[in-house]
């Protein structure tokens, strides 16, 4: 086929598609339904400190604002850093601090954050001017679920063998539990349908427990109950659908 019948049909598609019947995209007299990408940065309190030090999350939620400013959805969230505080190869160490691989080679092992948190919540939206009514204050409460541990990152160049991937939950601490969420900061919609983001203060605390009888680097039980809270700041990227109840049309 010729390049002006595709350059036709090409033409013919973005008229379909950015032909659409006008829309304020913050007018709430529609639902819409929101898919959101995000990247937090979070400090930790309580019990997590004495495991963690700061950490980022990367992640995203699924939502519906209803008519009435009201936020029902959930969110998904991974959690990574590198501010360890717990040392798992601590019985390990040699007099000056080295730790072997085979053939008593320097094994350089890497020990990491990592971990997930998930919700699902209710909000509500606080429009800062009735005339865009879906730019405003965000808060929302939300229950889910808090999980961290240690990752154990091993030397290529200089295998433990009591580092065997059989071998590494009873070092990761892995931990987890019941959590409450909250969150407020600032939701903008833009009518050029791009420049759409959310950013605010979030909080999450988790009730958790270690999951593994044995920790071999304490050397003790350690399934108690443990109180792990912290507080960040997160950004998001926006991608709105509103659904016409006059129609059958999903507009974006």
């Amino acid at each position: 086929m010729s390049r002006a019948f595709y350059l036709f049909l090409f033409i013919t598609f973005n008229i379909q598609l950015f032909g659409q019947e006008s829309i304020n995209l913050n007018d709430n007299s529609d639902t819409m339904f929101e898919l959101g990408f995000e990247y937090g940065f979070y400090q930790p309190q309580e019990d997590l400190k004495s495991y963690f030090g700061r950490h980022t999350g990367v992640g995203g939620h699924m939502q519906f604002l209803t008519k009435k400013n009201v936020y029902l959805g959930g969110q998904l969230q991974y959690i990574f850093g590198n501010q360890v505080q717990v040392d798992a190869m601590s019985l390990w160490y040699d007099e000056i601090g080295n730790v072997y691989g085979l053939n008593f080679s320097f094994a350089d092992i890497l020990t990491k954050q990592r971990g997930l948190t998930g919700q699902l919540y209710v909000g509500k939206l606080f429009p800062i001017k009735s005339a865009r009514a879906r730019m405003g204050i965000k808060t929302t409460l939300g229950v889910g679920f808090l999980q961290h541990k240690l990752f154990i990152q091993e030397d290529p160049e200089a295998f433990m063998p009591q580092l065997d991937k059989s071998r590494l939950y009873i070092f990761d601490h892995k931990t987890n539990g019941i959590s409450l969420h909250q969150f407020v900061g600032f939701h903008y919609l833009d009518n050029n349908r791009m420049l759409n983001f959310y950013a605010g203060f979030d909080f999450f605390q988790g009730f958790t427990q270690n999951r593994r009888d044995y920790n071999v680097d304490l050397g003790i039980e350690t399934a108690f109950q443990r109180v792990d809270i912290a507080t960040g700041f997160k950004i998001g990227w926006i991608l709105p659908f509103y659904i016409n109840d006059r129609s059958e049309n999903i507009w974006y």
